[in-house]
């Protein structure tokens, strides 16, 4: 579904799993589709072994999964809320009682705030008020704060300074140590080599190679990409 098609891909415990390929290759689609943005039309999802039907973000997210979207101003932040409501928001699915404590709230978001060193002046500031990097940071915050395991990274640096990056980075790495499983969509290539454990490589909706460790190359990553060797003549796909 969504111009997607063969498309299987295995995620493990504490591993960093890279989707490379070109700009309309299908990569951000297929994020929709694991985290219940768009709808499947055939295939299943299993995690930890178990199928789940995932209809909607918000049963995405009660299965512990995150999704940090590459428009992180359109549809990652509300942008004229504050930095404490963008925090705690997608944290309340897992509420069971439908009433709201304040002060625990201003308590999460005081405590992610100093955690991922959010600069803002007050958790009341607005968040458009903020950097790139500090806006990113307070995405990453709220996925933290519903207790996910699963992570969808759609371009998790575009448009952040140098700085912010590494900071995004070492989170990254925390996560992966804290035995969380993370997908990583993005389009720079020293990126993909160096955070990835894998790298699979789609094109035209279907992930056409699986590139282990010993594998990983820009060479690699682009002629499977645009289908073509690097002498020009038509490459298959890759089964493994």
């Amino acid at each position: 579904g969504n111009g997607v098609k063969n498309a299987s891909l295995t995620l493990h415990k504490g591993e960093l799993l890279g989707i490379a390929g070109m700009v309309g290759s299908g990569r951000t689609e297929l994020a929709e589709l694991l985290f219940g943005v768009k709808p499947i039309e055939s295939g299943e999802i299993r995690i930890n072994g178990k199928k789940v039907n995932i209809t909607s973000p918000e049963e995405a997210i009660k299965h512990k999964m995150c999704f940090i979207t590459e428009d992180r101003q359109g549809t990652g932040l509300f942008l004229n809320l504050p930095v404490l409501d963008n925090l705690v928001m997608a944290s309340y699915i897992n509420n069971k009682s439908e009433i709201v404590s304040l002060r625990e709230d201003a308590k999460n978001a005081k405590e992610f705030v100093e955690k991922l060193n959010i600069v803002t002046p007050t958790i009341h500031q607005k968040v458009v008020f903020l950097s790139g990097g500090n806006q990113q940071k307070v995405v990453l915050g709220k996925w933290f704060l519903t207790n996910g395991q699963i992570f969808i990274f759609d371009e998790p640096t575009v448009g952040v300074d140098v700085g912010a990056k590494e900071e995004i980075y070492k989170l990254m790495i925390n996560l992966l140590k804290e035995g969380k499983s993370i997908i990583m969509i993005s389009s720079d290539m020293m990126e993909l080599l160096a955070m990835s454990d894998r790298i699979n490589v789609m094109r035209d909706g279907e992930i056409v190679a699986e590139l282990q460790k010993n594998e990983f190359s820009e060479e690699n990553i682009l002629k499977y990409s645009i289908g073509v060797t690097m002498e020009g003549s038509s490459l298959g796909h890759e089964s493994r």
